[in-house]
């Protein structure tokens, strides 16, 4: 079995922000072909919720696409396996089924588990969603740790990133950034200037609705832009690890 690879999600802050940071970054990892799933380790379990969603949602999809003639479902996949090629010259596109997949788990991008992992599969990378609060028995894995930029949030935030980095590659990023708001702005600027970060956007709240993360197809006109952001800040983590390396 390969050694897989953990990421940790760890704030203090509740709320959409730390589990959406999750599905961003399992999104991510499925979107670049890595198998992942999610552990979803906070009591209020925002994560599997959501995932409940998406298990819902995709049987709705599979009862319309059961409803379709062969030919129906044919046009339909030349047209999105094009969009996705044109976007990913590289992206990996399954082959055209003439069998309708009625499970809806394997036609998820990834799998959110409760607390621990629940089947044997061989996972490339696990996300872990801890509740809003301090942890310092984590194991091991990088940390990602997003943030808001107010003071109430920010200050904590910091002495317990510097806590953690000491032990573990971390990193801290601006997440749900309104630049609408001078003293957000200001914040980005002091503390995380030239860093990625994830701008408030509607589309995570589209994307929850419909069971789904910005990696995949939903109606969002500046999906590129958002996905760009998450991209950014998985490449900000990466970085963070080589850096150290590089130290050692």
């Amino acid at each position: 079995m390969k050694k897989r690879k953990e990421i940790r999600v760890l704030g203090l802050k509740g709320g959409k922000d730390k589990s959406t940071t999750s599905k961003n970054v399992a999104g991510w990892a499925a979107y670049n072909d890595f198998k992942v799933c999610i552990v979803d380790k906070d009591p209020l379990a925002s994560v599997y919720t959501w995932h409940l969603i998406a298990i819902s949602k995709e049987e709705e999809r599979i009862n319309k696409e059961l409803q379709l003639s062969v030919e129906d479902r044919m046009f339909n996949y030349e047209f999105k396996k094009k969009k996705i090629l044109s976007k990913n010259p590289d992206a990996i596109v399954e082959d055209f089924s003439e069998k309708v997949e009625t499970d809806p788990l394997k036609r998820l991008p990834f799998k959110v588990f409760k607390n621990e992992i629940e089947d044997d599969e061989d996972y490339d990378l696990v996300v872990y969603d801890y509740s809003p609060r301090y942890n310092k028995d984590i194991g091991s894995g990088l940390i990602l740790m997003p943030t808001l930029l107010d003071k109430e949030t920010l200050l904590p935030t910091f002495d317990y990133y510097h806590e953690l980095e000491k032990d573990f590659y971390t990193l801290l990023f601006a997440n749900k950034y309104d630049n609408r708001k001078t003293r957000e702005r200001r914040y980005l600027k002091e503390y995380f200037d030239g860093k990625g970060h994830v701008r408030d956007r509607a589309c995570y709240d589209i994307a929850y609705g419909e069971g789904r993360t910005i990696y995949e197809d939903i109606a969002y006109n500046f999906l590129d832009d958002a996905r760009s952001e998450v991209d950014q800040v998985m490449r900000d983590l990466l970085q963070v690890v080589k850096d150290a390396q590089t130290k050692q």
